[in-house]
């Protein structure tokens, strides 16, 4: 019989283990599928101004730079035939975001040789005008190398997204998580004096952004799109940063405790999976000179686990290369998801690894009638994020994405979170895992479904936590007891 404690020491090693394997992959960035057209160039186009030398940048950032100086720039044909036998488009359709593809598919073919170097060359650019800033010093933070501050994020900025982010605090505080936190916000949206008063009893300070205006006649701009600034901006060393529609379900601190995070070796950075991938077309492989990555999933940057100080001091890089990508997202955000993927592709642009949450996500929501013969249809509303632990996964995070957009008429007291919906084929780093999903507008208003079925290998189904107890699988959590707990902190439906 397997005690407790060797039931702690075989996840301990299964960690480890697993961590080993995710560096490895993420260390895989070689661009040797594309080493037959480094001949194009005898030497660095003009526009890098660096012919043989490497920019003047601490060594660490200089040196990791060198690499994509010398990728060469494809056009869409050259590049498309490697990607698309890594990334097979019917997989990477059917995982994909099939309205954006459609969107953007012309524009990103059509990306030159030329846009793509001058691309890169702004971002270096960028880095070299911080100087020794882009990457984290100690004695600066006024650390010593073994010390560290750790500390809670979340962007907010009109009321609602406020009350959601004191919620989850409100729900924070009553799992005994102790750490500070600060709210980030843009300068010009305003803030009263009881959400002021609210945040400073939950042991929570209200910062701005600087160097960035919201644009209130356009809709571009939201709060999700200073998150980079938000983590590089905060006093901490070591962040979770969390959206403010982003509901915890257990204590997240011991996140910070495992060893895919922990480890000396860990890029002390880990980022949770979303439902989607890129597409082999899409112009950020040629851009980031790397081939398309077939087990990497686009992210959920609800929640992130980000250490600054990580990669040598090259987190701190690729934050600033992320927020100059939400700063200029006009451009960006038609090849990403939105703002989660710059932090991806920061990473990759540096050739720095980070860990990719292993533990696949589910599906949170509840069945919904679409018919008059009442036929049943998954509503799913949010996404449910577990721990990195691949032996005996829990989840902890409930980033409840479209919960904002629904109609709270429709929409009963436990009867939000009634059923999870996840697939059998938990592990995120398997190509094929996960499900395609649609997106479709219900009684409830927007929702997603997990589609597919034993046939298509995925074994999808449905566990309804909510009158029936807890589940083994989800370690003691019962829905209808945790959203009445959201509910009492002031949780609701509907806003924005």
């Amino acid at each position: 019989m397997i005690t407790r404690r060797g039931i702690l020491v075989l996840t301990i090693i299964l960690s480890t283990f697993s961590l080993l394997l995710l560096l490895n992959k993420s260390s895989q960035l070689s661009s040797s599928d594309f080493s037959h057209l480094r001949s194009t160039f005898s030497h660095r186009p003009a526009i890098y101004k660096y012919p043989t030398q490497l920019p003047d940048l601490p060594d660490q950032l200089s040196s990791r730079l060198a690499d994509i100086l010398d990728q060469p720039a494809l056009n869409h044909t050259e590049a498309y035939d490697t990607n698309s036998a890594i990334c097979l488009p019917k997989t990477h359709e059917l995982l994909g975001d099939t309205q954006q593809l459609k969107e953007e598919l012309e524009n990103w073919e059509n990306v030159t040789p030329e846009e793509i170097l001058n691309i890169r060359s702004q971002i270096i650019n960028h880095l070299e005008v911080l100087g020794d800033d882009a990457v984290y010093d100690f004695e600066k933070a006024g650390l010593a190398r073994n010390e560290t501050t750790r500390g809670l994020v979340i962007t907010a900025g009109n009321k609602d997204t406020h009350q959601r982010a004191i919620t989850s605090l409100k729900l924070l505080r009553n799992m005994n998580f102790t750490w500070p936190a600060e709210i980030f916000q843009y300068r010009d949206e305003r803030l009263s004096t009881d959400i002021n008063a609210t945040y400073a009893s939950l042991n929570a300070t209200v910062r701005y952004i600087d160097g960035v205006t919201k644009d209130v006649r356009s809709d571009d701009e939201h709060n999700y799109q200073i998150k980079a600034h938000a983590i590089r901006d905060s006093s901490f060393r070591e962040v979770l940063y969390m959206d403010s529609d982003n509901i915890p379900i257990r204590n997240p601190d011991v996140l910070f405790e495992d060893p895919m995070y922990s480890d000396s070796s860990s890029p002390r950075v880990t980022f949770w999976p979303d439902f989607q991938k890129d597409h082999p077309a899409n112009p950020i492989w040629r851009i980031l000179g790397i081939p398309c990555k077939s087990d990497e999933w686009r992210i959920d940057s609800g929640q992130i686990m980000f250490d600054k100080a990580g990669n040598d001091g090259m987190n701190l890089a690729a934050l600033h290369i992320a927020a100059f990508m939400a700063d200029n997202h006009k451009y960006w955000f038609k090849l990403a998801g939105g703002d989660k993927d710059t932090f991806r592709y920061a990473f990759h642009f540096l050739r720095i690894p980070y860990v990719h949450a292993p533990n696949w996500l589910a599906a949170g929501g509840a069945p919904t009638p679409i018919s008059r013969d009442k036929n049943i249809r998954f509503c799913g509303h949010t996404k449910i994020q577990f721990d990195l632990n691949t032996f005996e996964p829990r989840p902890v995070f409930a980033h409840a994405q479209l919960l904002k957009g629904a109609n709270s008429d429709t929409t009963t007291p436990s009867q939000v979170f009634a059923s999870v919906k996840k697939s059998s084929k938990a592990l995120a780093n398997k190509p094929s895992s996960g499900s395609a999903i649609e997106i479709y507008d219900g009684p409830r208003g927007k929702c997603f479904n997990l589609l597919g079925g034993k046939k298509d290998s995925y074994e999808i189904w449905l566990e309804d936590l909510m009158r029936f107890g807890t589940d083994p699988a989800y370690h003691g959590w019962r829905t209808a007891k945790w959203e009445r707990q959201w509910r009492q902190q002031g949780g609701f439906v509907g806003g924005w």
